[in-house]
C-alpha cells in the first residue's frame, strides 16, 4: 500500500508543475465556456464532468507532457488519466469535487482503490494525489483548482492553486505592534470630598 505522502512534501515535489497544473484546468474550462456551453445549453452534470475532463487531459499532455519528470499514462478509459511525477513518485488524477470535496461521480471500484491508496493493476505503488476543482452550485463558474490528498469522504489536506495570472503576495512580516501609552489623568479631590472622609 502507498505511503502518505504530507502536504509539505507535495508542494516541494509539485512546485516546478504548479502553474501549468492550474493553467490546464483553467484552458480547460475556458474552452468548456467558449465551445460546448453555448451549443448545450440544458445539459447533464455528467457531460460537463467528462468533457472538462477529457479538456484538461489534453491541456495536461500538451503542458507537462514532455517534461522529464513526467509520465503520462492514458489507457482510453474514462477517468483513467494519470501523471507520474518523479524522482518523488506521486501520481496525479484530475476530478470534480464538491464543496466538502467529496468526488461527486459514480465510484468505480478502481476510483475507490486509488482514493483508499489500496494496490491497483497497472498503476504504481505511490502516493496518490487529486487534481481537484469545483464549479458553482449551477456550474457556470470554476471556483478554484487544488491539490488535494483524499481517502474516501476525508480531505487529509488540500492547497489552492493560484489562477494563472494571479499574484501571490506573501503576507507582511508580523513586528510588533507599537501603540501609544494612554494618558490617565488624576482627578485632583475637591474640598467637598476631603471633608467626607472625616465623618
Amino acid at each position: 500500500m502507498p505511503q502518505l505522502i504530507t502536504q509539505d512534501a507535495a508542494i516541494a515535489a509539485l512546485s516546478d508543475f504548479h502553474s501549468e497544473l492550474s493553467a490546464a484546468i483553467y484552458a480547460a474550462w475556458a474552452t468548456w465556456q467558449a465551445d460546448f456551453a453555448p451549443q448545450l445549453p440544458r445539459f447533464f452534470g455528467r457531460t460537463q464532468c467528462c468533457n472538462l475532463h477529457d479538456l484538461a487531459m489534453r491541456e495536461l499532455t500538451t503542458r507537462i507532457g514532455g517534461h522529464q519528470r513526467v509520465t503520462l499514462s492514458n489507457n482510453q478509459a474514462p477517468n483513467r488519466f494519470y501523471a507520474l511525477i518523479e524522482p518523488e513518485g506521486i501520481l496525479l488524477r484530475i476530478k470534480k469535487v464538491d464543496s466538502l470535496f467529496r468526488v461527486r461521480n459514480y465510484r468505480t471500484r478502481t476510483a475507490q482503490r486509488f482514493n483508499d491508496q489500496r494496490p491497483l493493476p497497472g498503476v504504481p505503488d505511490v502516493p496518490r494525489l487529486t487534481l481537484a476543482y469545483q464549479l458553482s452550485p449551477d456550474r457556470t463558474e470554476l471556483l478554484g483548482v487544488f491539490i488535494a490528498l483524499l481517502r474516501v469522504d476525508t480531505v487529509i489536506w488540500k492547497y489552492e492553486l493560484p489562477a494563472p495570472g494571479a499574484q501571490v503576495l506573501p503576507l507582511p512580516a508580523q513586528g510588533t505592534l507599537q501603540l501609544e501609552q494612554p494618558v490617565v489623568k488624576l482627578k485632583k479631590p475637591s474640598s467637598k470630598d476631603e471633608t467626607e472622609g472625616d465623618g
